[in-house]
């Protein structure tokens, strides 16, 4: 069972927000509060720099039909009736730590008089339902020739797309979204010509991200995607942007990043093979001058003894003649 109760006093636009959860099916507020099972958890409005007892500080001008539709918006935007479906533990503990403070930030919007930002960020806000079917959605697969299509047909940036999950995945994604693929594509499991192709490669990119380096290189990737994106809206003054289309153009931010980057690492090692080849060259002709030197230098002490014996049978000769010539 979850509530949430609001307390309005209209006249001096004093606003108060506090979430009830617990296990009573009954939707009579004062049952519930007899309910031992029933917890109370107030959402922490210090931490935004409210003072909700503070009514001279908190006067606005808010019409009141504009008002009871904002009202409208945040019931209908209330996220704790999705936590008690049944999903992933860790999702529900993130989700309902994103939101524990969710009805003070619309609060101090209020307050600010910023009436159309607050209903923006009371409707725009992922739901805990929306963030578990996009969980869902990341490790659902198609059939094993659509799989074993996609990842032959083209070349990939990263290991992540050739899982099909985001950057940003932790292990547990990863590991899960690994068996399944792997158990899909598996050459026992299907007769497909390129099967045992694909799962090399899916095997090959499942054991590159088992390393923290590599995790830890492709979230940097992520971090400097997500800093990006949000300068990007900013500077055009995009304010009502959903957190899954911000997922969205995070994602393609990271892939041209990340298309960036494989880019300037294939001009780099095209660069650092010519370099290798030009040195190659340079070492080809230098041996080629030193063995042409060797060789003179062969031949020339080759014929050192016939110049030699030339020499002496020309200094002999020589000197008959100039005997021959004094008698």
């Amino acid at each position: 069972m979850s509530k949430v109760s609001e307390n309005i006093e209209d006249k001096n636009f004093n606003v108060t927000f506090s979430c009830y959860s617990g296990n009573n099916t009954n939707k009579d507020e004062n049952n519930v509060k007899q309910n031992d099972n029933y917890t109370r958890k107030d959402v922490d409005s210090s931490e935004y720099g409210l003072d909700l007892s503070n009514k001279d500080s908190n006067k606005g001008s808010f019409k009141d039909e504009e008002f009871k539709m904002f009202m409208s918006e945040i019931m209908s935007s209330d996220v704790s009736n999705s936590l008690q479906n049944k999903g992933n533990k860790n999702i529900k503990q993130d989700i309902n730590k994103k939101q524990k403070n969710k009805k003070a930030r619309i609060s101090k919007l209020i307050l600010e008089g910023k009436l159309d930002q607050a209903v923006n960020d009371s409707i725009n806000k992922t739901s805990a339902h929306d963030e578990k079917d996009e969980y869902e959605e990341h490790l659902t697969v198609g059939t094993s020739e659509e799989e074993i299509y996609r990842i032959t047909s083209r070349i990939f940036t990263n290991s992540y797309e050739i899982l099909n999950i985001p950057i940003n995945s932790d292990e547990s994604i990863i590991n899960k979204k690994y068996r399944k693929l792997s158990l899909l594509i598996h050459p026992d499991k299907t007769k497909h010509s390129k099967a045992s192709e694909a799962f090399d490669i899916l095997n090959k990119a499942y054991q590159e991200l088992q390393k923290a380096e590599n995790r830890t290189k492709y979230k940097n990737v992520w971090k400097r995607a997500h800093e990006l994106v949000k300068k990007e809206l900013k500077k055009n003054s995009v304010n009502n942007l959903s957190k899954k289309e911000f997922n969205l153009r995070v994602i393609e931010m990271s892939e041209k990043l990340l298309k960036d980057l494989q880019e300037k690492k294939e001009y780099s090692e095209k660069c650092l093979i010519a370099n290798q080849r030009f040195e190659q060259e340079l070492n080809r002709k230098k041996l080629e001058e030193e063995k042409e030197r060797y060789l003179k230098r062969k031949k020339w002490s080759e014929s050192f003894e016939e110049r030699a014996m030339g020499w002496r049978c020309y200094k002999q000769n020589n000197s008959k003649l100039f005997n021959s010539s004094d008698n």
